[in-house]
């Protein structure tokens, strides 16, 4: 066992270490459009959707994960345009990303079903409260203030949609511009659903 311990430590000093930047929620059938802005308008000819989503993990616990996601959207012009806005906050510890994103996706007719291709622009506000991190050594870079940076995201996807399948792909971060060092990562999403009964079965979605 310590063996196995020493060898996990040495990859670790030699590996890179990357933390999360996106917001992840495990139900990904209730807010497809926060992943890939083509979802926009797809329920149908005229039609709209509105959702509420809230997760409050590791209860008790301080600093533990909050997340809110809310999106709304509405199909227009005989269903060959869609259009929808998400909000979402996450706080974990001292830090806070926030997010506002507006989504535009055009549909085409193709044999029974629709491709539509998607865009997204909005922007990103990640906070971190130094001030209330418990300090054990005096004099710590982090000890005291703030830091906050806000950046203008583009993001992009498509999707093909019939009667009993739906697959997706997108970037929903394609371009991030705005003062300051962070380095945001080009995630990549693919989605798939398969119609079973009169709902969709999600059959896999990769970041």
């Amino acid at each position: 066992m310590k063996y196995l311990i020493t060898l996990t430590f040495c990859m670790l000093l030699v590996l890179p270490m990357v933390g999360q930047q996106e917001i992840i929620l495990t139900k990904y059938t209730f807010n497809q459009m926060f992943f890939n802005p083509a979802y926009a308008g797809s329920n149908g000819k005229d039609q709209g959707s509105a959702s509420l989503q809230y997760r409050n993990q590791w209860l008790g616990v301080e600093g533990a994960p909050q997340t809110v996601l809310a999106g709304a959207e509405y199909s227009f012009f005989e269903n060959s345009l869609g259009l929808g806005m998400t909000m979402a906050q996450e706080k974990i510890g001292v830090n806070s990303n926030s997010n506002l994103h507006f989504n535009s996706a055009y549909r085409i007719r193709v044999g029974e079903g629709h491709l539509s291709g998607g865009i997204r622009a909005g922007i990103t506000h990640i906070s971190s409260d130094f001030s209330n991190l418990s300090i054990r050594d005096e004099g710590d870079i982090y000890g005291t203030g703030s830091e906050q940076i806000t950046l203008f995201n583009v993001g992009a996807g498509i999707l093909f949609h019939q009667e009993a399948m739906k697959i997706g792909f997108s970037l929903p971060t394609l371009v991030s511009i705005g003062e300051g060092s962070i380095d945001r990562v080009r995630h990549f999403y693919s989605h798939m659903e398969v119609k079973i009964g009169d709902d969709y079965s999600t059959i896999k979605w990769q970041p």
